[in-house]
């Protein structure tokens, strides 16, 4: 039995629609194929199906190549906005990076939600990120053979810097990454509690406390379209210790006892927000730290809530 032209074409097509990789996923999507040197591209929208995007080079006597753009008069009937101008359409180039972007342009430009899959493929992408933030720093601090018993420090606003490396593992679609993310942190505070077996009944505590804060930990991103994506981290918050003191006095100022604060390493947890992979908003817990660890009869629970900005330099 003869084939028809028509149906080997189709068969070809179906044959590739196997093997395409989706580029641009939303209201209109690219998709690419690829064998050995042949490149295809293909489009569908929420109102057409998948078709190739025509584009053939042939031979022209005595005057070297031509080609058969078909594909712009494509782009230009099935990517209707505003924002696209036939000056852009007219100037495209058969080309995936050109091409993503242009569908990158349209699914914004009508308000779609998209995802970009080939930026969202690169591998093993290395971010580097300035973290400032805020956090509430509260402290307790406890001795067994003292009489006064529990100490609460209460809690206290401070300010940190941090520097994140992040690492984009280059498997599921770049949704895992490893982080570190040293901070300079200071905790300060002072405070008068009622202590009846110390001279003048007022125990005084003035503590200060810095610490290079090393969080290493692993990262999960949830795209929600191609400028927005969630993420949820856990780490290992390793601390160096900077410098550090308690010093406990009486009412009169006369010291009752100094103490060195050397912090432990503890655990963290945090959410956030990311905007054009640029700028970042994160909420994160960390776990009780012990920060008198010198010290037998002593202990202490040291906890942080922190609000961290991010502003990813490349």
């Amino acid at each position: 039995m003869l084939t028809s032209l028509s149906e080997s074409k189709d068969a070809v097509f179906e044959e590739e629609q196997l093997f395409l990789r989706v580029l641009v996923e939303g209201k209109a999507s690219l998709y690419q194929y690829v064998e050995r040197n042949l490149i295809r591209f293909y489009y569908s929208t929420d109102s057409e199906e998948m078709v190739p995007l025509i584009y053939k080079k042939y031979r022209i006597p005595d005057s070297g190549v031509g080609a058969n753009a078909e594909f712009r008069r494509q782009l230009w009937g099935g990517l209707k906005c505003d924002d696209l101008k036939m000056e852009r359409i007219n100037a495209i180039r058969y080309r995936k990076s050109e091409l993503i972007s242009l569908f990158t342009d349209y699914n914004t430009c009508v308000n779609a939600g998209f995802v970009n899959y080939d930026k969202n493929h690169k591998r093993g992408d290395f971010n580097l990120t300035v973290r400032p933030r805020i956090f509430s720093g509260s402290l307790g601090i406890d001795n067994e053979q003292a009489s006064y018993g529990e100490i609460d420090l209460g809690s206290r606003t401070g300010f940190a810097l941090g520097l994140e490396a992040e690492f984009v593992l280059p498997f599921n679609k770049s949704k895992w990454a490893l982080v570190l993310e040293p901070t300079y942190q200071m905790y300060k505070t002072d405070k008068a509690v009622a202590a009846e077996n110390v001279s003048g009944g007022i125990l005084e505590v003035d503590m200060e406390y810095k610490s290079l804060e090393i969080p290493i930990g692993l990262r999960h991103y949830f795209f929600l379209n191609e400028q927005s994506k969630l993420f949820v981290n856990a780490f290992y918050v390793m601390d160096v210790n900077m410098d550090g003191s308690m010093e406990l006095k009486r009412v009169d100022s006369s010291v009752l006892n100094t103490l060195d604060v050397k912090g432990r390493n503890n655990l963290a947890i945090g959410a956030g927000y990311k905007f054009r992979d640029r700028y970042s908003v994160e909420l994160r817990f960390q776990t009780s730290r012990e920060v008198l660890n010198d010290y037998a009869f002593w202990s202490s629970n040291y906890q942080k809530l922190e609000l961290i900005l991010g502003c990813t330099l490349f």
